[in-house]
């Protein structure tokens, strides 16, 4: 299996949403979940069954990622580039990004090389190595080793060039109330159009940061997401997984626990986020391939 092929395996098919099968949605399903589509489709299919496990959070580590694809790689290939001038090219990059205080978005989105894989030219990527003896040595071998805050050396791939910087691994939880408008992605009936949206936003938040407040009823009573039966609990998650929204999670992560967000756009539309506490001794379950 191609290198790039099983970082989009264990990566993208790793689900870590908190809720029981048995009561509420699977996060794929509700609207703040990411797609995943362009990299389900070019992930090739694998003979193992997903699984249900619980994942230990000392197998999961969290990267920085970055990757610079020449006129070779596959299954996406950047035709401008040899494969010596995108090694140079990664080269380069890594000098800049290693710099102290480096912001890794800002610089690869600044960076003259077409982007591939990742929109905004890097991603933060949650990968679970409960098994590295059955990666890649190229992944398995170079990334366990890292320490956090470490880099990577330029790994080859098919895809092309990658460089790696290991991160904290965080776990957290939240809730949110969702308010979508008639353009919002998934909105299915929904006839406010943006501006009403933002105005409803707006009014929800000022109630929800009334003393005593009850962020789950008021979820209940005004929340376009599924998870309002729920209160607004999306469940406990990694930094990374690409389960959900990237927009919403780093904005969850920048709440302390039992903190109200104001209004984050995304896609799905205007998100009022509480972040609530990681129950001690609760593991995250998840849908994953072993290593």
């Amino acid at each position: 299996m191609r290198l790039f092929t099983l970082v989009l395996i264990i990566a993208f098919a790793l689900s870590c949403g908190g809720q029981k099968a048995d009561d509420t949605k699977k996060t794929e399903d509700l609207p703040i979940a990411k797609k995943e589509e362009t990299a389900q489709k070019n992930a090739t299919k694998d003979d193992s069954k997903d699984e249900q496990k619980q994942i230990d959070p000392k197998f999961i580590y969290t990267f920085y990622v970055t990757l610079i694809a020449c006129d070779s790689s596959t299954p996406v290939s950047n035709p401008k580039l040899k494969k010596d001038e995108a090694r140079k090219k990664a080269e380069e990059l890594k000098v800049l990004l290693e710099k102290k205080d480096a912001d890794w978005a800002k610089i690869t989105e600044k960076f003259p090389i077409e982007k591939q894989q990742f929109p905004n030219g890097f991603s933060i990527l949650a990968l679970n190595f409960t098994n590295p003896e059955q990666l890649p040595p190229e992944l398995g071998l170079n990334l366990t080793k890292l320490k956090e805050g470490e880099f990577s050396k330029v790994i080859e791939t098919n895809a092309g060039f990658y460089i790696f910087k290991r991160v904290k691994t965080e776990q957290y939880s939240a809730r949110h109330i969702l308010v979508m408008h008639k353009d919002s992605a998934r909105a299915e009936g929904v006839t406010r159009t943006k501006e009403e949206a933002k105005k409803l936003a707006e009014q929800v938040l000022k109630e929800a940061k009334q003393p005593n407040a009850d962020f789950a009823a008021l979820a209940k009573k005004y929340s376009d997401c599924p998870s309002k039966e729920q209160g607004g609990l999306l469940g406990t998650f990694f930094r990374g997984s690409g389960q959900l929204d990237t927009v919403f999670e780093e904005a969850a992560l920048k709440l302390k626990e039992g903190e109200i967000s104001g209004i984050v756009e995304t896609q799905f539309g205007y998100h009022i986020i509480k972040r609530e506490p990681v129950k001690s001794g609760e593991p995250v379950t998840t849908d994953t391939k072993k290593g």
